[in-house]
């Protein structure tokens, strides 16, 4: 991951990733003039957020898109998310001082990606019985207190990284012990998943950044 550092993008296994810091000049001035008026309405905070994670989609989708075609504005749908334009899908993701974006090829396949950046630490209370299934808890039993803690914050983090994939196919609010993870070594298989009287297939990937979670997924319907 040392590209990101660098300031380059970085191909992951679900898409190409961008990081940017919030606030760096950079983000300011490649936002679309429509980006900055939206934006405008958000607190000072969120600005931030908005403004940075609209450059890093735009960085990692020049990877993806011929070199003639121009990004339009990228404005939010009615659930909050990214709108990007046809052929593309993406997610965006901050935290502290820090933004991500990811962006990969919508393929007749119909996988749709989700990204989510946390801290690797535990988190500030003790949450785990809403984020985690029964049998997701009982695997954390044996624990110390602060791996348990990192544990399910990682969980966390690829739980939200699943919503954002699946949110454009579901339209709803998906609740953390809807989905179940099951875990080999440091490989996280996602259980079947049957949501609205659909299957869905989904594959996680994830690392340790720099103190931070970093978690991609990819979803399709079947």
């Amino acid at each position: 991951m040392d590209e990101l550092r660098r300031g380059a993008t970085v191909q992951l296994p679900h898409g190409v990733l961008a990081m940017t810091a919030i606030g760096a000049a950079p983000t300011l001035t490649a936002a679309h003039t429509d980006e900055h008026r939206l934006a405008a309405g958000y607190s000072e905070v969120r600005r931030g957020q908005f403004l940075a994670g609209r450059w890093c989609l735009r960085r990692a989708a020049a990877e993806v898109l011929p070199a003639e075609r121009a990004l339009p504005p990228l404005l939010v749908d009615h659930r909050g998310a990214p709108m990007l334009p046809a052929g593309l899908t993406g997610s965006v993701s901050h935290k502290d001082s820090h933004a991500v974006g990811m962006v990969a090829p919508l393929a007749v396949d119909g996988w749709r990606v989700g990204i989510d950046l946390e801290r690797a630490a535990p988190p500030r209370g003790d949450v785990a019985s809403r984020i985690l299934t029964d049998t997701e808890l009982t695997a954390l039993s044996g624990l110390a207190p602060f791996e348990r803690g990192r544990a399910v914050t990682l969980r966390f983090s690829i739980k939200e990284a699943i919503y954002k994939a699946l949110d454009p196919m579901v339209q709803r609010y998906i609740g953390f012990r809807e989905v179940a993870l099951q875990w080999q070594d440091q490989q996280v298989m996602v259980a079947p998943l049957h949501l609205d009287g659909t299957w869905f297939t989904v594959e996680v990937w994830w690392t340790e950044f720099d103190g931070f979670w970093l978690s991609t997924a990819r979803a399709r319907r079947g």
